[in-house]
């Protein structure tokens, strides 16, 4: 029966599906039924998906490789982009690059997918819980795709190596001349983001103590970015925000120490001595080091040792206690008093060294390049950052 593996996959998600003839199917979820009838041109591709082995499917990538075409999913990036996009890129008769809402082929392939599962949970669920009919086109995502196609078959690696750069061209295209910015979509492995969850129902109490407005600033842009990259520099700026104050803070102490001594004299010996304070704390002010002091003025090392052991617990992986590769250099957080804040404050200074620094006087390996894999590195490090720059703006507040 054609429809044998679309009630096999509704099974595999948690749904009850009967088959009734060749074209309606009744799926009931926690109790909510829906009867679904399947259009003629669905029954069409599901029957040429089953009996078809000429498409391989990237879950990871979402890209859809077949024996003409290219597809591959997108996700905007422009913000003043709004709606479906629909667009046509030809070069005579030989090739032809589309963006528009992914082909049924592409959607049926996510939908025997193992991301499948996340879609459902996050959209279908609350679906069968309203009134009302789900259409049969409803069961599937239909993300933007770029696809590019040829009218004949071809060697696979001769349509990648054509393929490709003419989506990337054709992108390019659409930023320089439309202002709307995409790039390729992929199944995250992880959003450490989500440690941060919103409790339902919890009462909103107007806080009583008035923050800094211009750190507030700088973690709004952090909180509200979607690239990692973006976000982790935006809570950087929250604390190198208090840089110079605290290294400034510092310096005043010794120099009060030192004048302010009952056996202080103007004398050039004395004098010489306030020069070589001066000179000393210049020569030692590197942002590593002014880091470690904003930290060390406005964290408790025992709850940030704790957070720690929490996020490593959340994620189920040693994030930051285990000796890791960051961006060409390796790093390991010693979570214990008089270690944690200065291996914390040389790995999230040599993280914002990579997202600042991508001159090509650099191995390439050791770069972060926006927009691929290594933004799921920096990702990583989002947690830290955020929290560090919470308790300081707290710490800041009157």
């Amino acid at each position: 029966m054609p429809l044998t593996k679309i009630k096999e996959r509704l099974e595999a998600v948690g749904c009850e599906v009967t088959v009734s003839g060749s074209n309606t199917i009744a799926v009931t979820h926690d109790e909510n039924e829906k009867s679904i009838d399947i259009p003629t041109e669905w029954l069409t591709e599901i029957k040429s998906f089953n009996r078809s082995n000429q498409f391989d499917f990237e879950v990871g990538k979402r890209k859809l490789l077949g024996p003409k075409s290219i597809e591959i999913g997108i996700t905007r990036l422009s913000q003043e982009f709004f709606g479906r996009p629909n667009h046509e890129f030809t070069a005579g008769r030989s090739r032809k690059v589309r963006i528009a809402p992914s082909s049924k082929r592409f959607s049926l392939n996510f939908f025997h997918s193992d991301e499948y599962q996340d879609f459902f949970e996050a959209i279908l669920v609350r679906r069968f819980k309203r009134d009302g009919d789900i259409k049969f086109k409803d069961l599937f995502w239909f993300p933007p795709t770029i696809e590019f196609s040829i009218p004949r078959k071809t060697d696979r690696s001769k349509l990648l190596s054509e393929g490709m750069p003419a989506i990337e061209a054709c992108l390019f295209k659409l930023a320089v001349e439309k202002g709307e910015c995409w790039d390729f979509s992929k199944k995250r492995k992880r959003r450490l983001f989500t440690f941060y969850e919103e409790s339902e129902g919890e009462e909103l109490n107007i806080p009583s103590a008035t923050y800094d407005e211009n750190m507030l600033k700088y973690f709004k842009v952090a909180v509200s970015s979607q690239f990692p990259s973006q976000s982790f520099l935006a809570f950087y700026h929250v604390l190198e925000y208090n840089f110079l104050s605290v290294s400034d803070e510092s310096l005043e102490g010794k120099l009060k120490s030192h004048i302010n001594s009952t056996s202080f004299h103007g004398d050039s010996e004395h004098l010489s001595k306030i020069i070589s304070i001066v000179k000393k704390h210049g020569d030692t002010s590197d942002e590593t080091e002014m880091l470690i002091r904003v930290l060390r003025k406005y964290l408790d090392e025992d709850e940030l040792i704790e957070f720690i052991g929490e996020i490593e617990e959340k994620a189920e992986e040693k994030l930051y206690t285990k000796n890791h590769e960051v961006f060409g250099e390796r790093f390991v957080v010693q979570a214990k008093k008089d270690h944690a804040i200065a291996n914390v404050a040389k790995l999230l200074k040599h993280v914002r060294n990579a997202l600042v620094h991508s001159s090509d006087r650099y191995n390439r390996e050791d770069c972060h390049i926006p927009l691929t894999d290594s933004e799921s590195i920096v990702e990583n490090y989002i947690p830290l950052v955020r929290y560090l720059a919470e308790k300081v703006i707290y710490a800041k507040s009157s």
